[in-house]
């Protein structure tokens, strides 16, 4: 027992007490606020097998949220970011594959006027080497904020100037 008291010795850091973590708690998202709940509890005195009964954790995950915040204080109760698999495609890589979208299709050059998910797929493996889903396709497109819907593109033989003038005979009538 610590200092006579019936309260079980343990050391926390010197910041806020358990009433100041209870309003910051407030201010935290859900799970956060969960760990700054718990880490109150104890500071009043609760167990650690108590206080993760009430917060909904396991007796080992209060002990380590308990230890994170020793460490690190309030931030130590946020998540942090965890390692995961690299893009396929880098940041360049999208850069330079949103400009050659945007600069758009030519039929002499990719056999179609207008670029679908299929055609930016196979852009992606001719040109950057990169062997990818067509779902990871329409993913990357729209992470890029482009979209795959294009406007109705031109037939490669329509003639210009017959439109035109279909459209002068329409007005006149």
């Amino acid at each position: 027992m610590f200092g006579g008291m019936d309260m079980p010795a343990y050391f926390f850091r010197s910041e806020p007490g358990a009433a100041e973590l209870r309003r910051l708690a407030r201010r935290e998202s859900g799970r956060v606020c969960q760990r700054v709940l718990m880490i109150a509890n104890l500071l009043e005195g609760m167990e650690h097998e108590a206080a993760a009964r009430l917060a909904g954790l396991s007796r080992s995950t209060a002990y380590e949220w308990h230890n994170r915040y020793e460490e690190d204080g309030i931030e130590g109760l946020r998540d942090r970011p965890r390692p995961g698999r690299q893009p396929r495609v880098d940041a360049v890589t999208s850069a330079r594959l949103k400009e050659r979208i945007v600069a758009g299709a030519e039929l002499a050059r990719d056999g179609v006027v207008a670029f679908r998910g299929v055609d930016a797929q196979r852009i992606l493996k001719e040109e950057f080497a990169i062997d990818c889903s067509l779902s990871s396709t329409y993913r990357l497109l729209h992470r890029l904020k482009l979209s795959w819907l294009a406007p109705r593109p031109r037939h490669r033989q329509a003639d210009a100037t017959a439109q035109a003038e279909f459209w002068q005979l329409l007005d006149c009538n």
